[in-house]
């Protein structure tokens, strides 16, 4: 963020209507700002405008960074994550885990009777600077994985649609909704999180660590929080492909092996969204002109590395990657997810019949339309690549149908359901569901994952029996 308080203007009578307002009204004005980009442009527009902000920058950069997060539950997860040092390997591991998560579950920023707004003189000056640079790098990545997902369905659906007009229409590709941006910044913040938890390196006891942070976070959580680290994941990997594509942007060392470059650059970035943050900018901004001047070239070649995933996504050719490996891949985060997250005897009767009305309501309100739709408002644990269960060569079901769920799943993830408003999320499955990713017309059923997983949980059970 630009440096506000070098210079405070000479003051000179008001210009237009706006400068007339009472400071009282501009001070909201600039505490309504989407972003911090626009408050530094409102303030540099006008002296006058510039001498409100002064004489409360503390209070309305708070209050901006409140409405861009959407309330006190994410702002209080970035004044704690200002503060929290990621979680120290040193000693007993597992006390110094424990203690932080005690830390967050109890920390309670003091705030404004009727606005909720933390009150800008306990955080000081620092931490609100701290804050306002975070929350600009997570709406930068939330509109970046909303740009990449949804300029990608447009391309496919102006490829598949034949009637242009069914396109406009839609709205498909609309800008990021307020409630749509916020679920993608809390989630980033929610990432940010697990990532200070696990600290510096993965924990020695992996199950004893997962079984103590999982509580933390609802299914749906864990999905959204999956579905960004994969997003990072391969947004790092396609800016290591631009350095070694552009000899400009290439690293000095150029004699190293391009695997042991790679692992350098991963483990600069990863998972450092402020560098991620730089090294992007720097990349696709044109060098002597000004800030936000894109590289087209630079913007294309990532573009084209994202649809060529893309493809491969939807398609079933590709998979998902991420950064927190034990999210996905470790047996013990499975054994958990069947043991404590999907308990077999809660959906099942008192006469051995699988069914929902055994299983508790999603109790929070904020869960996105899609997953309640796909898991029939019902609170079944499962996330990531366990949605679809695993089903080896021993079982005796339909092992093409079997795959056809992982690649409908997998689809129904790489999109951002779990992300969007119910008015966006049923437009793609209306649009796709016969077009382009015609898989995704099983996804227009209510309840058609909790369905799928019940069906293969099921066949699993009665094999183990």
């Amino acid at each position: 963020m630009p440096q506000v308080d070098e210079v405070i203007p000479r003051l000179s009578p008001p210009s237009c209507k706006l400068e007339a307002l009472n400071s009282d009204v501009l001070t909201l004005i600039l505490s309504s700002c989407d972003s911090s980009h626009d408050l530094w442009s409102f303030v540099r527009a006008s002296p006058i405008i510039c001498n409100v902000f002064h004489n409360d920058k503390a209070g309305i950069l708070c209050r901006m960074n409140f409405y861009i997060l959407s309330g006190f539950s994410a702002t209080r997860k970035a004044i704690f994550l200002t503060h929290c040092d990621p979680v120290s390997h040193d000693g007993d591991f597992q006390s110094n885990l424990e203690g932080v998560i005690y830390l967050y579950q109890n920390f309670q920023p003091r705030t404004h009777t009727h606005t909720g707004v933390p009150v800008a003189n306990d955080l000081g000056w620092d931490t609100i600077v701290q804050i306002t640079r975070l929350t600009r790098v997570l709406c930068f990545f939330a509109d970046l994985y909303a740009l990449f997902r949804l300029q990608f369905i447009e391309k496919r659906m102006k490829h598949e649609l034949y009637d242009q007009s069914k396109l406009t229409a839609s709205a498909v590709a609309a800008p990021l909704t307020q409630s749509e941006r916020a679920r993608l910044t809390t989630a980033l913040l929610n990432w940010n999180l697990v990532h200070k938890l696990q600290g510096q390196r993965q924990p020695r006891d992996l199950e004893l660590f997962i079984a103590t942070i999982f509580p933390l976070f609802e299914a749906w959580e864990w999905e959204q929080i999956t579905s960004l680290d994969s997003f990072i994941w391969k947004l790092i990997g396609n800016l290591f492909q631009v350095e070694v594509a552009d000899p400009e942007l290439r690293p000095a060392h150029d004699s190293w092996s391009r695997s042991y470059r790679r692992t350098a650059f991963y483990s600069t970035c990863y998972p450092n969204l402020d560098v991620v943050y730089s090294k992007l900018l720097s990349s696709i901004q044109v060098p002597g002109e000004k800030s936000g001047t894109v590289n087209e070239q630079i913007f294309g070649i990532l573009d084209k590395i994202h649809d060529d995933y893309a493809i491969g996504m939807t398609s079933g050719r590709a998979h998902f990657r991420n950064g927190l490996s034990w999210l996905s891949s470790t047996n013990s985060w499975r054994r958990l997810i069947s043991d404590h997250y999907l308990p077999l005897r809660e959906l099942v009767d008192d006469e051995g019949v699988w069914a929902l009305d055994n299983v508790p309501a999603v109790s929070s309100d904020e869960a996105p339309w899609a997953w309640l739709h796909a898991m029939r408002g019902k609170r079944i644990n499962r996330w990531g690549s366990s949605l679809v269960p695993k089903m080896g060569a021993g079982f005796d079901i339909d092992h093409q149908e079997h795959r056809e769920w992982v690649y409908v799943v997998s689809c129904w993830r790489w999109i951002g359901m779990v992300f969007w408003d119910q008015d966006r999320a049923e437009k793609i499955l209306a649009l796709f569901g016969d077009k382009g990713l015609d898989s995704l017309e099983r996804c227009g059923k209510m309840g058609w994952l909790a369905d799928m997983i019940i069906f293969y949980t099921a066949i699993r059970q009665d094999n183990d029996d």
